[in-house]
């Protein structure tokens, strides 16, 4: 990780906009395009909270699924009595995230596999896995902040919330992050009883596992937050994935926290190999019903026509003619 200038980055366009801005920029002199978040504060205090980032995301970017910090910048500026901190953050770039592919993939009806769901799902437990190693809870686990490159590769984003913790640290862990869909029903709690809530119940890496399991249940349905009751996105996953893919899931959604299992728990306790060998009876028959419909529509269409063309055109050589182009393009 080294210092970057900034007058050396061309804006290329925009790639996401929440607290803070991630640009594409491409570098003038070696062409290499990268993502570029940039944070602006104000509050001397947040803006150590913005290195505290930094830092964070690079101790634990080793790892192949975690996004790779390239360089940094930060900076102070004084105008008019105000004081301006800048932290610019350059990682490697990312092709969309799954909030986007999920969307894409809702307007086809297209699942994904059963072995690309348990590709994902066993990718994701390794990686927060990873984390919880090394004493790092991310605390926004959601599917705008899982990212897919180019490559196809799945890239863990934004760690703004997140933390390092240790012992000292243990009671900010219980700070309110993440979004309000996909955090866990422990810390839901602990702040509508206004912090009254044992905070030695509160383990940030089982309410993480909520996190990711509501964000799988997302990936697994195509529909992002509550599109669908979660029973139904449950029957969707146990129909198109599996009764053992469901048990993990509703194992990881599980609302009691001590009966929830952290990462380490979780990925020492699954067999993927023997989830992958579950015979599916009923696969994928939401989007098989789906694309029979589609067929049956488009089919039904040009039967009409056709017979439309035949009783409207009395010259028997058009109709023929008509006739073979249709078999052509039902073909």
């Amino acid at each position: 990780m080294s210092l970057i200038k900034l007058h050396e980055m061309q804006t290329s366009g925009k790639l996401a906009k929440a607290a803070s801005l991630v640009i594409k920029v491409t570098h003038s002199l070696t062409q290499n395009s990268f993502a570029l978040k940039r944070i602006c504060r104000e509050d001397y205090l947040q803006h150590i909270s913005d290195i505290n980032e930094l830092f964070i995301t690079k101790k634990c970017s080793s790892h192949p699924n975690i996004i790779q910090i390239h360089g940094f910048s930060i900076e102070h500026k004084k105008a008019n009595g105000v004081n301006t901190y800048s932290t610019n953050i350059v990682m490697e770039l990312w092709d969309r995230n799954f909030a986007e592919e999920l969307t894409i993939r809702l307007l086809k009806s297209f699942y994904f596999t059963k072995q690309q769901f348990i590709q994902i799902l066993k990718t994701l437990i390794a990686t927060f896995c990873h984390l919880q190693k090394q004493g790092i809870a991310h605390r926004d686990i959601k599917p705008e902040n899982i990212m897919i490159k180019k490559n196809g590769d799945l890239c863990i984003i934004d760690f703004s919330e997140a933390i390092w913790l240790n012992k000292e640290t243990k009671f900010e862990a219980t700070t309110l992050v993440g979004s309000p869909y996909y955090m866990s029903p422990e810390l839901k709690e602990f702040y509508l009883n206004e912090g009254y809530s044992p905070i030695d119940v509160y383990d940030p890496w089982k309410s993480d596992v909520f996190s990711l399991g509501m964000t799988l249940a997302d990936i697994g349905t195509l529909c992002v937050g509550d599109q669908k009751k979660l029973k139904e996105k449950m029957d969707i996953i146990g129909n198109n994935y599996g009764e053992k893919v469901r048990n993990v899931l509703e194992e990881m959604i599980e609302k009691d926290p001590k009966k929830r299992k952290d990462f380490l728990t979780l990925e020492s306790s699954i067999n993927f190999e023997e989830i992958s060998m579950e015979n599916l009876k009923g696969k994928f028959i939401f989007l098989e019903r789906e694309e029979e419909e589609k067929s049956l529509v488009t089919l039904k269409k040009k039967t009409y026509s056709f017979f439309e063309k035949l009783i409207r055109n009395p010259d028997l050589k058009k109709v023929i003619n008509f006739k073979f182009l249709l078999i052509f393009e039902i073909l």
